[in-house]
Formats: structure tokens, sequence, C-alpha cells
């Protein structure tokens, strides 16, 4: 049985209302649907707000998968479980849009997985039973896929969500949604368009004595007695009462940004190390896939080493990969085949603007232009960048045989574009950013997380101790989102999923919440339990430490006086 004894006031501001569909319909369509805008509250929702005792704060895998887990661990009690999520459709980084025009779904963010990650892969294979295929048509081990100097931490082969009918790609969002659903189904509430806007935290004397600080226009108050925040650094931090409520080093730790290279990956002069805009990923459309009717290039990627783009003189940033965007094709009774659909164009960090300047909304990652729209400038930036891959592949095609003149211009260029911190910027633009956002640090360099944060005696440990319940062990207040990770950086790992699962699935573990059935036991017992259990030996080796310390500080002090 969960214990969940102390309470927290949590303020929401209200941004929509509408209708929610009964659910139960897990088709494609009805994800497609959920992808594109997840419905808003119904009155009657808001009108038993205060019925959530069980409050989850964000709409991303974490936050999802927190709510699920709460609602199947306690079905009884699933209707006090509430899903807050603050835009209008969940996924956080993961960004699964359906291309109007098109049959095609586009990952413009988060996309793929190995299932050694058995968060989120138990989730995708068992729990959900979703097909997939692998990533590369020749499924590589995904250590031997990542170019250098990356040193992928899996050995199976990455994989992505498909149309079993089909074979495209469905998009990594419909697992997500597909949870929600099923969350939905057992009776959790889903509130889209709900923003968190302050969080006063109870204190063990008085739990009665909760302050609320609204900050909307109209503010709703609960006061659940478990709170999951599934919340990007910049959004937590911009939380009024955080300052005045959270101890003062804990802030520190939250805060806290490092990403240091370590020397032995060598002298690397590329922006994807170094303070940029933003995280971009461009696909083109085209009518006639001709990379692979014409060149037939179905796997791998142009340039050869994929953390390398190369410049053209059209100024655009060139980055291919073959077989990473959505294509559907047929064959005709000759054995002719044809294609359609999209080709990955850049996926990389820099200071470019071309596709970066695409999205005219800070808080909304995602752009498209065509060459159907009423801007003729969209018409000449296709044209442009069509001239610039043109330019890139001369001698790919004319090594094919293949004229420029026998490859059509594209229909539409669709981006997503995560903002990243930089000097200028701390907390990066809007709130839809990426890495560099964690503790990164390097004993070449720093030596320790205390010097990389600046924070005297910080370790690994109490870093992920005070991240899971960032105002404290008696709160039952829990922080799981991806910006939150610490590692020695011996080698370049990206960012996953992983890592904000494996946050929640701790926190369900402290609220006493048996591993699931569906969930590998040998990972969760090296991932949570074997993580909980010396985090709480070390921590209370550190407490015992500081308690010596303190005692020779009063020693000292006492001895001070006296000899005064």
């Amino acid at each position: 049985m969960v214990s969940l004894s102390a309470a927290c006031a949590v303020v929401l501001a209200t941004v929509a209302v509408g209708v929610v569909p009964a659910q139960g319909d897990l088709s494609p369509s009805a994800l497609r649907s959920t992808m594109a805008s997840w419905p808003p509250p119904t009155p009657e929702m808001l009108s038993h707000i205060s019925d959530c005792r069980q409050a989850v704060i964000g709409g991303g895998w974490s936050g999802v998968y927190a709510a699920y887990r709460l609602a199947a661990a306690d079905p009884e009690n699933a209707a006090t479980v509430c899903l807050f999520e603050a835009s209008h459709r969940l996924g956080g980084r993961t960004l699964s849009v359906p291309i109007d025009g098109t049959e095609f779904i586009l990952d413009l963010g988060a996309y793929r997985f190995s299932p050694d990650m058995h968060l989120p892969g138990d989730i995708i294979l068992k729990l959900l039973k979703i097909p997939t295929k692998c990533y590369e048509p020749t499924c590589p081990k995904a250590s031997e896929e990542f170019p250098k100097p990356f040193m992928f931490n899996y050995t199976a082969p990455l994989e992505v969500i498909i149309d079993p009918d089909t074979q495209i790609p469905r998009g990594y969002g419909s697992a997500l949604n597909k949870l929600a659903m099923e969350a939905q189904g057992l009776g959790v509430k889903i509130y889209s368009q709900t923003r968190l806007v302050d969080l006063v935290p109870s204190t063990s004397k008085n739990p009665a004595s909760l302050t609320l600080t609204p900050v909307a226009s109209t503010p709703a108050t609960i006061t659940p007695r478990v709170t999951v925040l599934n919340l990007p650094r910049q959004h937590m931090l911009s939380l009024p009462s955080l300052a005045s409520t959270m101890p003062t080093r804990n802030q520190a730790i939250l805060k806290c940004v490092a990403f240091e290279v370590p020397k032995r990956l060598g002298p690397i002069d590329t922006d994807s190390l170094k303070p940029t805009s933003a995280l971009s990923k461009a696909y083109v459309y085209y009518t006639d896939a001709w990379w692979r009717t014409k060149l037939s290039l179905i796997e791998g990627q142009f340039p050869d080493n994929g953390f390398w783009p190369m410049n053209t003189t059209q100024g655009i940033r060139l980055l291919m990969h073959w077989n990473d965007g959505a294509m559907a094709c047929s064959t005709d009774s000759d054995g002719v085949e044809a294609c359609h659909g999209f080709l990955q164009v850049y996926y990389s960090v820099s200071n470019e603007t071309f596709y970066s300047g695409v999205p005219k909304d800070l808080n909304t990652p995602d752009g498209v232009i065509r060459r159907s729209d009423s801007d003729s400038s969209s018409a000449r930036m296709l044209d442009t960048l069509h001239a610039a891959i043109l330019e890139a592949l001369q001698p790919v095609l004319q090594s094919a045989g293949v004229s420029a003149q026998e490859l059509p211009t594209p229909e539409l260029l669709a981006v997503g574009v995560w903002r990243r911190p930089d000097e200028k910027h701390p907390l990066a633009q809007g709130y839809e950013y990426t890495a560099p956002t964690k503790v990164y640090w390097s004993s070449d360099i720093s030596g320790s997380p205390a010097k990389a944060c600046s924070l005297d005696g910080l370790t690994e440990a109490e870093y992920i101790s005070t991240i899971l319940q960032p105002y404290g062990k008696e709160q039952p207040i829990y922080l799981a989102n991806n910006d939150y990770c610490i590692q020695d950086f011996k080698y370049m790992y990206g960012d996953w999923a992983e890592d904000s699962l494996t946050q929640a699935e701790r926190a369900m573990h402290r609220l006493g919440l048996p591993r699931p059935d569906w969930l590998d036991e040998e990972y969760y017992a090296k991932k949570i339990e074997s993580v909980e259990s010396s985090l709480a030996k070390e921590m209370s080796g550190q407490q015992k430490s500081v308690l010596k310390v303190s005692a020779l500080k009063r020693s000292t002090l006492v001895r001070a006086v006296t000899d005064a």
C-alpha cells in the first residue's frame, strides 16, 4: 500500500475548455488525432479538480508513465490521479507531427530506442505491444551505429515504431499517447492546456498552513497527497515560491549545468560542443524519393561521419540520412518501384538560421513551409535548399550517372527546432529546449561534481537523491525529467527518454509501488533497487560526516568562547 502522508498545494492556470471524448479507441487514426492535439478539459472535469489527490505535472514520457503507474498500482483510487499538461499536446521533447496532405507522421524530436533500454523499451514492446522495426535496414548494433566521439552504452539495434500494415513509421509519440489512453481508461483525468504556475510545499509540523501564490488570472487550487513533477529546468525554476520554500543548497543543485569535454576525446572543433542556438531537425518532402529510386541509397548518411555537417555555397548546412524519413513505395506490374516521402537533410546542433528560422513561435518547436504557401518566400526557400542538396551530392549523382535535372523539386520542408542554453540565455529561449541541460563533469577537467557545480562536497549520490525529491525527503514531491542527470563524462552519450523514466520509476519505488510484471527484473534491480540502496548508504555516510564536522565546529566554538 502506498503511503501518502504529507500534502502540498499546487496552483494551476486553465487555458481552455473543451470536450474530452470517451477513450478506448487505440486505432492509428485516434492516435494520430491525439498527437496533433489533445482535447482540453471539460467543464465537468474542472468542477472536480479538487478531487485530484495524486497530481502529475507535465505530459512528457515520465509524466504520462507516472500517471499510468499510480493508477495501475491502485485501480480503486485511479480516479484521483490527474495529469496536467501546459500545452495542447502530450510528449514534451517527443514530438510526432502528422503532416497534412500526406499519410506520414514525422518525429521532429525524440524518435528511437534500444530494447536494452527497458524503460521505455518494455513499455513499448511488452506493456503496449506496439509493432517496431530496426531503425537501420541492416539492424546494426546500436554501439556500432553512433559516429565518434559518441560511445553508445547499449548494444541492441535501435528501433522505431511502425504501422504493421504499411511498415511506415507511426511516430514515437504514438506510444506515449497510447499509454496516456491506457491511463485514462483506468480512470486518470488528463487536463491539457493547464499550466502549473506555483507550488508551495507543506511542513511536517503544520500541513494545514499551506500558502498559495496564484499568478494566473483564473487559477484553481488543489492539495494533492503526492505530486510528480515532469518539469524541465526552465519551468521548474520559474515557480515563484521555489526560492523561499526549497532549501538553498537544493536550489543550487537544481540550477547546476555542466558540459565538460574530457581531454581523452581529443581536440574537437564542432558546434555541437559549443554554446549554440538550437538543435535542428529537418525533413524535405519529394513526390519522387529519388535517393532510393534513382540512387538506391537506403541506409547510412551523407557525409559519412554523422557528427560533421557540411556547408554549401548557399549557406545551408546539410547532414542527410537516407532511411530516416517516412516513405511509401509501390511496385507496378513491370517491377518498377515508385516511392514518395521525406528525406532527412539535417539533424545537428549549430548557430545556423535557415532551418531554425522556420518556426515562428519560440514555444512551438515545429514548423512547416510549403510550395503552395501564399507567401512566395516559401517556394524560394525550397528551391534554395534543393540547390544546396544538388551541390552537395554532385559527386554522388555523377558516379551514379544521374543528372540533376532528373530530380524533382521538393514540395515542403518540416523542421523541429529545439533551443539550447547559451551564455546569453542560460535557460534557453522558449519552453521547448534541449541539452546541454545536465551535469556532465569530467575527471580530466574539474575532477568532481563539487567543482563542476561550484558546490562544496557535492557528490553524484547527493545530486541524484536531491533531484528526485528537491523539497526534501519528508515531502512526497518528486521530480522526474530528462534535464536532470549527472555522470562522469567519459564518453559522449545521447539524451534519451530513459533518463526521465528511470527517475519516475525510482519515485514509484519510494512510494512503495512494486516492480511491474512487464518490466525486466534484472534491469529493475540494477537501475532502480541498486541505485536506491546505494543512495541510502552513501547519503547516510555523508550525513554522519556532516554531523561530525558540525560537532567539531561546535567544540571549537565552545573552546573559543571559554578561552575568551
